[in-house]
């Protein structure tokens, strides 16, 4: 049956009898395919984010991970089937999976309300008295520094003008972390993912390691 005017009563009109033709059983766009974020099309996967809920995007983002979101919004990204990723916000978990879009790396967290925190409560730097739901994030983020930059310590005034890196990645991140926390909660971050080796590393000179040399910092 190519349309529906097989149907139609014998006193139908013209217009039934338009309207019946244009209602086809076979759609013309393949609806199976353009439902699944791996299979669709690359001009429909903005429509289909916004139909799934996508709520951290951006338009510039590679074909691939745009797919990635919106599978992950839709319980079917590879690797996490079942995981939807809105549910994990307010989680430490949903703080690494949102991070993971935005290049980010989540390193150490300490969240408060909580007594004493043994060995990482430094005068100054964690008060007891922190404030009730909010948590401190060291966040590992790639940045990098636009070509011809000058260095501290090289750069000549008025010859090699002072560039900073670029912080899109930092402020994505930042707003990634906005979108995975819960609304009554606070969030501190801290970019500072190294540091400077001292005495009490017990550093190994024959390895190469001289002291005011960085290491990778992994805790607050």
């Amino acid at each position: 049956m190519s349309d529906l005017t097989e149907l139609l009563p014998g006193n139908s009109g013209t217009f039934e009898k338009a309207l019946a033709k244009t209602i086809i059983a076979t759609l013309p766009v393949p609806l199976d395919l353009e439902m699944n974020p791996y299979t669709a099309s690359e001009r429909n996967l903005p429509y289909l984010a916004e139909h799934h809920g996508v709520d951290y995007w951006y338009d510039d983002w590679d074909e691939s991970r745009k797919r990635q979101m919106i599978a992950h919004c839709s319980g079917r990204r590879d690797g996490f089937e079942g995981e939807f990723i809105q549910e994990l916000k307010g989680t430490r978990l949903g703080t690494i999976r949102y991070l993971e879009y935005a290049n980010g790396t989540l390193l150490d967290t300490i969240s408060y309300p909580q007594r004493v925190v043994l060995g990482r409560s430094v005068i100054r730097k964690a008060p007891i008295g922190h404030p009730a739901f909010a948590a401190r994030h060291l966040v590992k983020v790639p940045t990098t520094k636009p070509p011809r930059a000058a260095v501290l310590g090289r750069g000549v005034l008025g010859r090699s003008p002072v560039k900073t890196p670029d912080r899109t990645p930092l402020e994505r991140a930042r707003i990634a972390m906005r979108t995975a926390k819960a609304p009554h909660t606070e969030y501190r971050v801290d970019w500072a993912h190294k540091r400077i080796i001292n005495i009490d590393d017990q550093i190994d000179i024959d390895a190469g390691f001289h002291l005011g040399d960085y290491v990778d910092r992994t805790r607050l």
